[in-house]
């Protein structure tokens, strides 16, 4: 991305300071709500994911790149711009997200779609690693929030309800 087009708009310089938020509150959150238990999900986007997230963001800009593919720079950093916002809200959402490993390495049988979209995604990453990389944090992002308004999360029978603070 030009830095012209960032010059130009300091509004810019904003996106990257309410991401750096929104991981402080996600911070404060988990230690306010972290149980000493086993869980297999998370309420919001857990911190590495979401900086997994951002840094496939860049890989990828950098993979279309150097293969030549022309994307105006005013439509990548509306991109960026946008998926900032959405990892940022992601992360401090109350959206159920399986932990990372669970998500990947579980539940085939039980998620046909997902087991059949992430082995893509893995095949890929031996020939466009940058891209199958953004893909897999893309994927996790938008399939954790799908589920959430689909309303297919469910915990013994009954929907899981937003975090509570006392």
């Amino acid at each position: 991305i030009n830095a012209d087009h960032i010059d130009r708009n300091h509004l810019f310089y904003f996106f990257p300071v309410i991401y750096l938020l929104c991981g402080a509150v996600r911070l404060a959150r988990f230690n306010l709500t972290a149980t000493t238990q086993s869980k297999s999900h998370f309420f919001g986007m857990p911190i590495p994911m979401g900086a997994a997230a951002m840094v496939s963001m860049v890989l990828a800009f950098g993979w279309l790149e150097e293969s030549g593919i022309l994307i105006p720079a005013s439509v990548l950093l509306r991109f960026a711009v946008f998926y900032t916002l959405f990892v940022s809200l992601m992360m401090i959402s109350t959206v159920r997200c399986e932990r990372p490993f669970g998500f990947f390495l579980s539940g085939a049988r039980r998620h046909l779609f997902r087991s059949a979209v992430i082995a893509s995604l893995f095949l890929l990453l031996f020939v466009y690693p940058s891209l199958a990389f953004f893909g897999i944090c893309l994927f996790y992002g938008f399939y954790s929030l799908a589920l959430q308004l689909s309303g297919a999360h469910k915990d013994g029978g009954s929907e899981v309800s937003a975090v509570q603070f006392e």
